[in-house]
């Protein structure tokens, strides 16, 4: 490591396997969540990823003595229920309660079946999804404190899930303020929740960081995917019958599934060619941001704030009006 370069270290809890064409495309889960924490990062930014992956399916864990050498503990997608009560997906929730409340020093950071398993352990409730599946490019607004972390109004991220966790499951943490929604879609209400350390000093503080405060940090949506990642998942799922046809449909429409390049003309193509950008540069450049890297000068984020240009508005927030806005 180059003197000078700061390591940020997480243990990545892997709950699922890629196979087939997804493993010979993506590597395995370790690779797929580097590379898109990697990708988030900006050029000479003097930070370094340190990821190393736990298999939980089989009681793989960081041991007690060594969890607070971890700056993240990050939960991954899995294609299993997170309502589940399988003994690994126990032993997970129980895992997660334990690094919340014992090792306060260690963020949290969830993806999907981790989204789920973090409102889990919060005392949230994982259940199917009464919409159905929610797969490919999704449009998501978020909320005032997700505008705040986030720095937009909307963002579009890769979907694939049949479960969620309900806002009313989490009513009471919600209302007290001891979490936030960050942002909601059409078919998901709870696309993410943060859950800050202290508050207080961003009283009449301007220049208030939020994501520097981030506790736990859990995302619905799976920015670590991309298109072809996607398109494959579609296509092992209908190939086993494991997946709603309306969902297949929706995704590839009608000749969405007849080329492997983008096409020019999208018309009839499904949600399939959709923007998934966000995933690297609004979810990947949060978690940066929780350890102080500055986007500054970064070209690709100076574009994002282009289009973003106006959403917020705010240069100085009053804690206590922002805290009665989110209540």
């Amino acid at each position: 490591m180059t003197a000078g370069t700061k390591a940020v270290r997480v243990a990545l809890l892997i709950c699922g396997y890629w196979t087939h064409n997804l493993l010979e495309y993506n590597g395995d889960y370790l690779r797929t969540y580097a590379r898109w924490l990697n990708a988030s990062l900006p050029p000479n930014s003097g930070y370094k990823l340190v990821m190393e992956a736990y298999d939980v399916i089989k009681d793989d864990y960081p041991e007690d003595d060594i969890i607070d050498d971890y700056d993240v503990v990050m939960i991954t997608g899995s294609p299993s229920d997170a309502f589940a009560d399988d003994e690994w997906i126990v032993r997970l929730v129980k895992f997660v309660t334990k690094v919340g409340t014992e090792h306060p020093g260690v963020r949290l950071v969830g993806i999907c079946f981790g989204h789920q398993i973090i409102c889990r352990s919060l005392g949230g409730e994982v259940i199917r999804n009464p919409c159905n599946w929610e797969t490919g490019p999704t449009v998501l607004r978020t909320t005032y404190i997700g505008r705040l972390l986030y720095g937009v109004k909307r963002l579009q991220l890769q979907e694939f899930h049949q479960d969620a966790v309900p806002i009313q499951s989490l009513a009471g943490s919600l209302q007290s303020g001891e979490i936030y929604l960050l942002a909601s879609s059409a078919l998901t209400p709870n696309q993410g929740i943060v859950k800050f350390y202290s508050l207080d000093s961003i009283s009449d503080n301007s220049d208030f960081k939020w994501a520097e405060h981030v506790h736990v940090l859990t995302s619905q949506g799976h920015p670590e995917f991309d298109e072809r990642t996607v398109t494959e998942i579609h296509r092992q799922r209908a190939e086993n019958d494991a997946i709603a046809k309306e969902a297949v449909n929706d995704y590839f429409g009608e000749k969405g599934a007849e080329c492997e390049e983008e096409p020019i003309v999208k018309n009839g193509t499904g949600k399939r060619w959709g923007a998934d950008y966000d995933g690297v540069l609004v979810l990947g450049k949060t978690f940066w941001e929780i350890f102080g890297v500055d986007y500054s000068e970064d070209a690709r984020i100076k574009r994002q704030e282009k289009r973003a240009v106006n959403t917020l508005g705010l240069k100085k927030v009053n804690a206590n009006i922002l805290l009665r806005s989110v209540a």
